[in-house]
């Protein structure tokens, strides 16, 4: 019997991703906990990680908020290659 919880834990893969990378969450999320994208956050080792946890949004308003696109913004922004 597989381990569900085992296999489908991102935190190790996430341990070894060399790229940057976006957590970006509702803070009163109901169905995926923000502790969980707080454990994410912290099983990443790559130095370019940002954790954006938009205040007052669950699961499926956290799009509806300004912060949610504005980190979204200043995320692809900070990974975007610089014009030549």
């Amino acid at each position: 019997e597989l381990d569900e919880a085992r296999l489908f834990d991102p935190c190790p893969k996430l341990a070894r991703a060399a790229v940057p990378v976006l957590v970006l969450h509702g803070a009163r999320d109901t169905i995926i906990p923000a502790e969980e994208a707080r454990a994410t956050f912290a099983a990443l080792t790559t130095p370019r990680r940002t954790l954006v946890l938009v205040p007052g949004r669950d699961h499926n308003d956290v799009a509806h908020d300004a912060a949610y696109w504005n980190a979204l913004r200043d995320f692809a922004a900070s990974i975007a290659p610089t014009p030549t």
